[in-house]
């Protein structure tokens, strides 16, 4: 995991800031859940914002890739005649950005899906403790 992330070049700390932040607004949503008994919620913004920075870190894994792969081409320009398996190699590096973009993106989809869920059974539990008919 450590070369691959090493692989990335200067695109891995952006990518590693934006899945930190992804993962910090998971707490964050989490801790805005409603409780039973408590009405107030405040997930709603907060768990939407999970899936936003995963989008970003998947828009920031593309802009790694095209970054790579112009330097990469610019490299073969430079070199002249090159091995197939060389730029092959190149590009697959390019690519990774890419791969741990769409990771992230990935995970910030079920982390999303799972606060939804959560949000909707706590939201469920909180009516239920409301409609008892007391005041």
């Amino acid at each position: 995991m450590i070369r691959f992330f090493a692989e990335m070049g200067v695109s891995a700390y952006p990518l590693l800031i934006l899945t930190l932040c992804m993962f910090g607004q998971v707490v964050w949503a989490l801790r805005g859940l409603p409780s039973p008994g408590d009405p107030a919620s405040g997930g709603g913004f907060r768990i939407h914002a999970v899936l936003a920075w995963g989008g970003l870190s998947a828009l920031m894994g593309l802009l790694g890739s095209l970054v790579g792969v112009g330097v990469m081409a610019q490299a073969v320009e430079l070199a002249g005649d090159v091995s197939q398996p060389l730029i092959w190699g190149g590009l697959r590096l390019a690519l990774s950005t890419t791969v741990f973009g769409f990771l992230v993106l990935f995970l910030a989809g079920l982390a999303w899906m799972g606060l939804l869920v959560l949000e909707g059974r706590r939201s469920e539990a909180t009516a239920g403790h409301d409609n008892h008919g007391y005041t």
